[in-house]
């Protein structure tokens, strides 16, 4: 991973207002409600790093196997947005919730792909490179992905995530994550 780390009398290229305004109003509210987010693994909100990629862990799945959405749901802190490419959510500008999204990608799996039936092919989307840029507690990485199911080696679409995360003074938390695909992959 290429780690860029700026001074404090440098100002960070933001690459979407959107996102780090809305990370910052989460960042005011943490510590109130963190309490009543799932308890994380360690090991997975040790680093930034390690978050995005326990986040790309929790989504993975065999067929058969279901997303780990409490997993999934532990690494976000309370009031944290996702943001789809529009194309995905029907051509519209869409900022959604962690349990949003999951709710979205669950009823789109019943739809499309039923686990455990002939069409359930899991899913796989993995990192393939990360650029990140931290400024004390606060950290932006911009993932690259692919994606794939589980049975093949085929990648259906390529994408960059770009995750900010906070450190909330005992683990690194997701505050936002808004990505695109190419071509609507």
């Amino acid at each position: 991973m290429t780690k860029t780390t700026m001074t404090k009398t440098t100002r960070p290229a933001v690459p979407c207002l959107a996102l780090t305004l809305a990370g910052m109003l989460t960042m005011l509210t943490l510590p109130a409600v963190l309490a009543a987010q799932p308890y994380p693994r360690p090991e997975d909100v040790a680093t930034p790093e390690a978050a995005v990629l326990a986040g790309y862990d929790a989504i993975n799945h065999g067929p058969g196997e279901n997303f780990d959405w409490e997993r999934f749901r532990s690494l976000y802190a309370p009031g944290a947005v996702m943001i789809p490419q529009a194309e995905q959510v029907g051509g519209e500008f869409r900022v959604m919730s962690v349990d949003e999204f999951t709710s979205w990608i669950d009823a789109w799996t019943a739809e499309n792909a039923p686990i455990g039936s002939e069409a359930d092919r899991g899913f796989y989307e993995e990192q393939v490179h990360a650029v990140k840029h931290e400024y004390g507690d606060v950290v932006q990485i911009i993932s690259t992905y692919q994606k794939r199911f589980a049975d093949s080696d085929e990648i259906l679409g390529r994408g960059v995530n770009l995750f900010t995360l906070v450190f909330d003074g005992e683990a690194w938390r997701i505050v936002a994550v808004a990505w695109d695909e190419e071509n609507a992959a």
